[in-house]
């Protein structure tokens, strides 16, 4: 299994394969979409379009896109075109189940509170905060979209305060910062009810 940081992608695929692919694969792909998936385009035209030689698009493009099965063979042209069914990434992935890379998880993604999830997405994914912290968040009566908002203009004010190096070494104290700044906002919302 190939864990990545990213979802796998035809372009995951392709890159394992020869260059040509990268180009003849999301052209055949949009092409066919308009014939129903069907991809009947001979090597010669794409390789005029391309600006690459016949040979180089039919061997090194549809042989290794047909052997890796994201084009399917219907039907092979005798003096003309052989005729393709262009497999999506998705169409792929099911034909052919374990192939496709993995997004790698971490302690951080998709797991804990959601709040939790949405204020490390506001930091730009740089500051995590701890499943305790966000309840001791959510305790202080504010709602969810009230903290996050509060989060992204205090985070845009506290990333503008300082150098990025400095600011980089301080993200950490940023988090009890944030929540003794939510707290307040807390307080003056109970003051003024």
């Amino acid at each position: 299994m190939n864990e990545t940081k990213f979802y796998c992608c035809a372009e995951w695929h392709l890159a394992r394969l020869t260059p040509i692919c990268s180009l003849v694969y999301p052209l055949a792909l949009r092409l066919s979409k308009t014939h129903g998936g069907i991809y009947t385009y001979s090597a010669k035209s794409v390789a005029e379009f391309l600006g690459y030689d016949e040979w180089t698009v039919r061997e090194l493009g549809y042989k290794r896109l047909a052997e890796l099965g994201f084009f399917v063979l219907l039907e092979r042209g005798k003096f003309e075109a052989n005729v393709y069914h262009v497999l999506s990434h998705k169409e792929w992935a099911v034909a052919h189940p374990n192939q496709c890379a993995v997004k790698a998880t971490f302690p951080w993604t998709e797991e804990g509170e959601k709040l939790g999830q949405d204020l490390y997405v506001a930091s730009g994914s740089r500051v995590k905060f701890k499943d305790h912290q966000v309840k001791f968040l959510k305790s202080l009566g504010l709602s969810e979209e009230r903290i996050l908002s509060e989060f992204e203009t205090f985070w845009a004010e506290q990333s503008g305060k300082s150098p990025a190096n400095q600011f980089k070494s301080n993200r950490s104290s940023l988090v009890g910062s944030f929540i003794l700044h939510a707290k307040a906002v807390a307080k003056s919302r109970a003051v003024a009810a």
